[in-house]
């Protein structure tokens, strides 16, 4: 998705008369070179550590280039949540990623599960870490089921997370999802293929790049513009797995 953006925003901004030039790895005031930007964008949000020591490197402003990150990323669980719980299910888990590197995003997603399960009054979800290794999603799924009033559906950090619960239901003799359901996020390609087919959370962007590229130019010539911020609207997509 982060790469689709900056993709899509570099087209954007070449109708304002403007050229976007990506820097790859860590940033640093240095990597400008003699270049005079106009703008610079990084991938930090605001809040960030080094994201306030890349400012002072510029004379010009410097922007996230993923504003609203935090409700973005997390959007997905409550749309997750609310999914299930139409589909008749009172008991559910989270089901986070143990990468490390996923750890932040993971975490947003687990409170945004817990925030939505409390709003819509069903006991508190379960919250498992699932490796992407089969035989131990297998011990984790089973962990899990095991527990007094287990849950009946999962909600998956990501499509990738989801399919290990899928592969470990298979190997547990599950059927899905009669005895448990599982749904992913990101809508990956794969989801599709999947037996039965992963039901998932696609993020939308609507016109946010090119309000946001608007955004960047009107800054850049002094005008006042509204602000924008990568939308919290997902959409569930429906497949067999739940």
């Amino acid at each position: 998705m982060g790469a689709h953006i900056v993709s899509a925003l570099a087209d954007a901004l070449t109708s304002h008369g403007l050229q976007l030039l990506w820097q790859l790895g860590t940033p640093s005031a240095a990597m400008g070179g003699d270049l005079a930007p106009a703008v610079v964008l990084t991938s930090l949000g605001e809040h960030e550590a080094g994201f306030a020591e890349l400012s002072a490197g510029f004379r010009v402003p410097v922007r996230s280039l993923f504003p609203g990150l935090d409700g973005f990323q997390a959007s997905p669980g409550g749309a997750q949540v609310d999914h299930l719980i139409d589909r008749g299910h009172r008991r559910l888990a989270y089901a986070a990623s143990d990468d490390p590197q996923l750890e932040r995003s993971s975490t947003l997603r687990q409170g945004a599960v817990l925030t939505r399960a409390e709003e819509r009054g069903i006991t508190t979800p379960f919250v498992v870490a699932m490796p992407l290794e089969r035989q131990a999603a297998r011990s984790a799924l089973a962990a899990l089921l095991s527990r007094d009033h287990p849950p009946t559906a999962v909600c998956a950090y990501n499509d990738h997370v989801a399919m290990a619960v899928l592969a470990a239901a298979s190997d547990l003799g599950l059927s899905v999802p009669s005895d448990v359901a599982v749904i992913g996020v990101d809508d990956d390609p794969v989801a599709q293929l999947m037996t039965p087919a992963l039901s998932s959370v696609r993020a939308e962007l609507g016109d946010f790049v090119d309000e946001f590229a608007a955004e960047i130019a009107a800054g850049i010539v002094g005008s006042d513009s509204p602000e924008v911020k990568l939308p919290a609207s997902p959409v569930v997509v429906i497949r067999g797995s739940s």
